[in-house]
């Protein structure tokens, strides 16, 4: 072993809560062990499979017999394939986690390697050779463990745990590099499965560092003249990063990637697994779902809409702009998404805010769900587009409304 299980556990959790991904296997079970008091509990993600049942008994049997108070999640797979298994198996764990409990996975020495070999097959970056991290949020306290050698833990601690027969079928493209690729490479290499793990340490020492990505209610925005002007390899390190945030813990794939710069680039739009679909305005890159209608709501001193936040207060305005509305306050003002039909009052005339919404560079993906002010139909505001002109009351009372966040 490069490094003792249990100091490993300590010093990754650092005092932290600790929540064991508890499959019901050799590896989890020595992860959950080598914890010990830094584990809270533990979470068993039933995947309905046929032997699900059985690795819920195995999980079961290991965190009772070490006292550890287990949580089980069902999944319902509509497609098992690994990638499948794994994006809900996450997606499950993520969404039982409290605020500041951490995840603590089984993976080995062996599980890095092969995560090098699928990474290097698929034709991944930098972040995909460096292979699994230690994160924030998921520790690996066995890393430095090879996989017999954590089975001989979990065996003399008398751990019962079970082998999970999916992990033996040759449908996983996993499973044919640790049953075949890895036994040929060890002809040209005994100790290949080290040499893969210390070649993931060198990648990650020398990664290109991503730049400025923002991230709010599930949507990454990257400046779009900071990708046109920064390194290409640094470019790609910005979308592999957006792409992880918001479907942890792996980043995109080099396909992937290459159609977030096809967008970047001018394309008009892509779709990444996980529900990401890929925009861009004047702006900036977007990444994130596409923004459900939001129920329009009365405007009061405080409101989220969507991807926005607006803050009112009565007052004198010292400038306006298109990130504010100066509205009179005897009316009654809502915010609704935006419609085909809308108008705005221009001058001596009127544009469609469909139209003011084009030239302002709002993809149309975004602009049924673009939110307008408007007092019994008449549109005073498309914020960040466009105001009224004859928005402002005729006193000197102000309703002054302002955009003071924006994650669109």
């Amino acid at each position: 072993m490069d490094r003792d299980p249990r100091k490993a556990a300590t010093d990754l959790l650092d005092g932290r809560p600790g929540v064991v991904a508890l499959s019901g296997g050799a590896d989890s079970a020595a992860a959950a062990w080598a914890c010990g008091a830094g584990a809270v509990r533990a979470i068993h993600v039933h995947h309905g499979l046929p032997a699900s049942d059985a690795m819920l008994s195995a999980a079961t049997a290991v965190a009772d017999a070490l006292s550890l108070p287990l949580t089980v999640v069902r999944v319902d797979l509509a497609n098992p394939s690994e990638t499948a298994a794994r994006a809900a198996r996450w997606g499950a764990l993520r969404d039982a986690l409290d605020e500041d409990e951490v995840v603590v996975t089984g993976h080995t020495k062996d599980d890095q390697a092969e995560t090098v070999l699928l990474n290097l097959v698929r034709g991944a970056g930098p972040e995909g050779l460096g292979g699994m991290r230690q994160r924030t949020d998921v520790v690996r306290p066995l890393l430095g463990c090879s996989r017999a050698e954590v089975r001989a833990l979990a065996e003399a601690h008398g751990l019962p745990f079970a082998d999970d027969p999916e992990n033996a079928s040759d449908r996983h493209a996993r499973t044919k590099v640790r049953s075949a690729v890895l036994p040929l490479l060890t002809e040209l290499n005994p100790g290949v499965v080290d040499a893969l793990a210390r070649a993931a340490a060198h990648h990650r020492a020398v990664e290109v560092a991503p730049t400025r990505i923002s991230l709010g209610d599930g949507v990454a925005r990257i400046p779009l003249p900071l990708l046109a002007t920064i390194p290409t390899a640094r470019a790609v390190a910005t979308i592999r990063e957006a792409v992880r945030q918001l479907r942890p813990p792996y980043p995109p794939s080099a396909a992937e990637v290459d159609r977030v710069l096809d967008v970047a680039r001018g394309g008009r739009r892509a779709e990444l697994e996980g529900g990401i679909v890929v925009l861009r305005d004047r702006r900036s890159l977007r990444l994130g779902p596409l923004p459900a209608a939001t129920a329009p709501s009365e405007l009061g001193s405080a409101l989220g809409w969507g991807g926005f936040r607006f803050a009112a207060r009565t007052g004198h305005p010292f400038a306006a702009s298109p990130a504010r509305a100066i509205l009179d306050p005897d009316r009654t003002w809502e915010v609704r998404g935006a419609e085909p039909t809308d108008r705005i009052t221009m001058g001596a005339g009127h544009k469609v805010v469909w139209d003011a919404l084009a030239e302002a560079g709002v993809p149309a993906e975004l602009r049924p769900a673009w939110p307008v002010v408007h007092a019994a139909g008449e549109i005073a505001w498309v914020p960040l587009v466009r105001r009224a002109p004859d928005s402002r009351p005729l006193d000197d009372r102000y309703l002054l409304v302002d955009v003071v966040e924006d994650t669109w």
